[in-house]
């Protein structure tokens, strides 16, 4: 395998290591393992050395290719990369130290194919509902009967709860309706029940 051979490789990344000082004060690379159809591979990657010195920058810094990447949720991606190969004296793995470049590969969307005479059509996805148009009178309505909603029913909880907020929300949409169907039949003459009045009547 020629030291100076680059290579495309595409895989996905499963584990992800920074770079740090060992116990002893050494450093040790960041690396990236990613599985690829032969196998899995290491991208690794050392801390950049003043030239001269040969010190590791203080600052630490690292190579480009992997200072540009999103460490935190980087594994599981899947990522196309062209480098350098060489098998690895210590763990006998294929391994890339000269990375010219390592980007994410977006997923592809399939083409719709097209229909020829005779083939099944595909069923028809489920229609998303969609909200009916409402007209000015019948949106003021709907507005007041939230407002009234809220303000005899106002959310207590910690904002933040997802879950507590969804049950309120739900809370509210029942009892806006129940508002709303009122203030669309507006005012009703209420039935009063008259009781008979009977004059007691006195022993004769």
């Amino acid at each position: 395998m020629s030291n100076d051979e680059m290579q495309s490789i595409e895989g996905v990344v499963t584990r992800v290591f920074t770079a740090k000082l060992n116990d002893e004060g050494a450093w040790m690379p960041g690396k990236l393992v990613v599985l690829t159809d032969d196998g899995e591979v290491d991208f690794i990657a050392w801390p950049m050395k003043d030239f001269d010195t040969r010190v590791v920058f203080e600052p630490m810094r690292m190579p480009p290719w992997f200072a540009a990447l999103d460490l935190e949720t980087l594994e599981g991606a899947s990522v196309k990369a062209i480098a350098v190969p060489k098998v690895s004296a210590y763990s006998g793995k294929r391994e890339y130290t000269k990375v010219n470049s390592f980007k994410l590969v977006e997923p592809t969307q399939a083409t719709p194919r097209e229909e020829t005479q005779g083939d099944t059509p595909p069923p028809s996805p489920t229609p998303t509902p969609t909200q009916s148009t409402l007209s000015l009178d019948e949106r003021i309505a709907w507005n007041s009967s939230v407002n009234n909603a809220v303000q005899s029913h106002p959310f207590k909880g910690d904002p933040l709860d997802a879950e507590a907020r969804s049950k309120w929300l739900g809370e509210i949409d029942v009892l806006a309706l129940d508002i709303y169907h009122l203030i669309r039949r507006g005012p009703v003459e209420p039935a009063v029940e008259l009781e008979d009045e009977f004059e007691s009547l006195g022993s004769i």
